[in-house]
């Protein structure tokens, strides 16, 4: 999809074609990051670009190709940008060191435009074992046993991260009034590491990313971070099921470059 018309101004993205704009040339991202850039000091601004409950969604195939093109087995890099008056989350392969990967374009998220329900799963399994004993006298006797229940957790603990998706929509606006305010939006983060080892890339079908705050204890305080909800589909269960993604590291203030 041609997207220079958008990121000149000249068409506005309507909601049907929000999900046709998966990623941006080079060129497109650099604007996009800079826009971001001057966006921070601006309250006003970014309280009419985001809605706290809005989540960026990522197709299994984004995340695939974040795979085959990511060098580092620890973290791959989000980049912040504003496409088109949204906020969008570029994808960012990076090498054996932690530097940024430059390729033709990369793969990308607008952030959505209304509020949406995320939900949060670990699953219970238990085990029962039924056997049928036929005796000597020929009798059948029939017995059954239950072991008690294996809890699939995800990595990060299901309360913990409740309570940090929580805190971001009754709190992030205020977190970000007083970046603007009384910093000027120079702590306000324009990109996050994540966590990218141990993943079964192959089985995700889709990818939920939702911003939160959570407190540091490094820093003596609050922190914003991103909560990756890996869903697939698994025979048993309803709905998706999936794994929640290590806590991500904003930079500002945790750049490991700086």
């Amino acid at each position: 999809m041609n997207t220079s018309n958008y990121q000149n101004g000249i068409s506005p993205i309507v909601e049907s074609e929000r999900s046709l704009i998966t990623s941006l040339y080079a060129e497109e991202c650099e604007l996009a990051i800079k826009k971001w850039e001057e966006m921070l000091s601006s309250f006003s601004e970014i309280k009419k670009s985001i809605s706290f409950q809005s989540l960026f969604h990522i197709e299994g195939y984004q995340f695939k190709w974040l795979q085959k093109h990511n060098r580092n087995s620890e973290k791959f890099c989000v980049e912040m940008g504003v496409f088109a008056q949204n906020i969008v989350m570029i994808l960012v392969p990076l090498d054996e060191f932690g530097n940024k990967i430059e390729l033709d374009s990369y793969e990308c998220s607008l952030l959505s435009t209304t509020n949406e329900e995320l939900v949060l799963r670990e699953k219970k399994i238990q085990t029962t074992v039924k056997s049928y004993t036929f005796t000597k006298d020929n009798k059948k006797l029939v017995s059954e046993e239950k072991y008690g229940e294996e809890i699939s957790k995800p990595r990060i603990d299901l309360e913990t991260a409740a309570e940090a998706i929580e805190l971001w929509r009754n709190e992030g606006e205020n977190w970000f009034n007083t970046e603007c305010v009384k910093y000027k939006g120079k702590r306000i983060f324009r990109k996050f590491y994540v966590p990218f080892y141990d993943l079964n890339i192959e089985s995700v079908d889709n990818v939920t990313c939702s911003f939160a705050l959570k407190y540091s204890g490094a820093l003596e305080k609050i922190l914003p971070t991103l909560i990756f909800v890996m869903s697939k589909k698994e025979k048993g269960f309803p709905d998706d099921w999936g794994d929640l993604l290590d806590w991500s590291q904003p930079c500002p203030p945790l750049c490991p470059h700086l």
